[in-house]
């Protein structure tokens, strides 16, 4: 599984202490930090993090305009955007400005807990996702292969000598076989036996 990317905006006096709680908060982390209105503009083309930490401290961008920016960057993974505020007037304009959560700055372990909580959630969401997308992609592939059994069994059929009929008994048992084995695994989304037999017939 690919690494957490944690996009850090930060001003310099607590880029390194919001560096330092993320890297202990959760294992197999990068750390991506912007201190100027260029640096972030550059991140968000080039890297798609999973969690964009910003500090309503900053001057160099305006906080509550940054889910804006996000908006603008086309991506398909998981993504929260977190404000780390200072006051109960940011932590209000944080959430109106579309911030997933907003935690207030304090030096202490619920601070630390809080963040390694959310972290720790979206990391599993990732798996989840890219656990979906491959079973997704595993059933469409199964889908695929069924209807090409019952495709070269009607191609049998309609190549068939009439008066071999243990040809179409095989044709049609073999099929059957193979699509009662396919089933399980399709999750009962491909049922249509009585054309399989019509066909072979």
């Amino acid at each position: 599984m690919e690494p957490l990317v944690v996009f850090i905006v930060a001003t310099s006096k607590n880029s390194g202490l919001f560096e330092q709680v993320v890297s202990h908060a959760v294992d197999d982390v990068q750390i991506i930090t912007a201190l100027d209105e260029t640096d972030v503009r550059r991140v968000l083309v080039e890297t798609h993090a999973h969690c964009v930490v910003v500090d309503w401290e900053v001057d160099f961008i305006a906080p509550d305009l940054f889910p804006r920016f996000l908006q603008r960057v086309q991506t398909d993974i998981p993504q929260l955007i977190v404000a780390i505020v200072h006051n109960p007037d940011q932590l209000h304009a944080a959430l109106s400005a579309g911030y997933d959560f907003a935690i207030k700055q304090e030096f202490s372990r619920t601070t630390y807990h809080t963040i390694r909580s959310i972290l720790a959630w979206l990391q599993k969401h990732i798996q989840l996702d890219a656990q979906l997308k491959a079973t997704e992609q595993e059933r469409a592939n199964l889908r695929a292969t069924a209807e090409h059994v019952v495709q070269l069994v009607e191609r049998i059929q309609a190549w068939r000598i009439p008066e071999y009929t243990a040809v179409a008994h095989f044709a049609r048992d073999a099929a059957r076989w193979i699509l009662d084995r396919m089933q399980p695994a399709l999750g009962g989304t491909f049922t249509d036996p009585l054309a399989l037999d019509m066909a072979a017939r």
